[in-house]
């Protein structure tokens, strides 16, 4: 538990913890950051890894394997960005990867979703107790390959939706050829057209 302002969690690594109630690792009071670490097999009975009560800053990291009943790995409070992470196999009631308590803006860029579980079916995201969210960008990976012949026109179509409720603001942006293409999101769609591609494999992050 920490109630540092702006604490810094760095190339760590938190394993086998678990807690009575909130964060199974760790709980923020105040705005964190999380860089290049590692949260595996953590539990508690609300955010297996992470319980953030502030804004959260999470790169490069990994959450694989925890556990709670709501939010398996993270449970979100304030304003929050995402990048180049991997959330992967965890499990909890309401949220399996993430559950978030209050309305705020997220933010995820280059982030894998992948084999999250959740009884309510809210796999990746639960939002509890009417929270709302502004979905500020989305950039999921890992990438898909497509091979392309000159003068294609690649088109895209992203669902946004969470608790099976669509989505409508926000963006979703796709990585392509070492350039970056957005839509914006409409009623729960996002629809890229990205035309007069080159010859050449290219991965797509999307």
């Amino acid at each position: 538990y920490s109630n540092i302002n702006n604490i810094n969690i760095d190339k760590c690594t938190f394993l086998n913890n678990s807690a009575g109630v909130d964060g199974g690792a760790i709980v923020l009071d105040k705005p964190g950051f999380i860089n290049s670490s590692i949260f595996e097999n953590n539990s508690a009975m609300a955010a297996g890894a992470v319980f953030s009560k502030d804004m959260i800053n999470i790169s490069d990291s990994l959450f694989n394997q925890n556990t709670a009943d709501i939010g398996g790995a993270l449970v979100l409070s304030d304003d929050t960005q995402i990048i180049n992470s991997k959330i992967t196999t965890n499990l909890g009631n309401d949220g399996g990867a993430i559950a978030i308590l209050n309305d705020l803006t997220l933010d995820i860029k280059g982030t894998q979703f992948k084999d999250n579980l959740a009884a309510s079916g809210s796999n990746n995201i639960a939002l509890i107790n009417n929270a709302t969210i502004s979905l500020k960008s989305i950039t999921l990976s890992p990438s898909s390959e497509k091979k392309i012949t000159y003068g294609d026109t690649l088109h895209i179509k992203v669902r946004v939706d969470f608790n099976d409720a669509l989505m409508k603001n926000g963006t979703v942006s796709t990585e392509l050829g070492g350039k970056t293409y957005s839509a914006p999101v409409k009623d729960g769609v996002a629809s890229l057209n990205i035309a007069n591609l080159k010859p050449g494999t290219y991965n797509s992050y999307l």
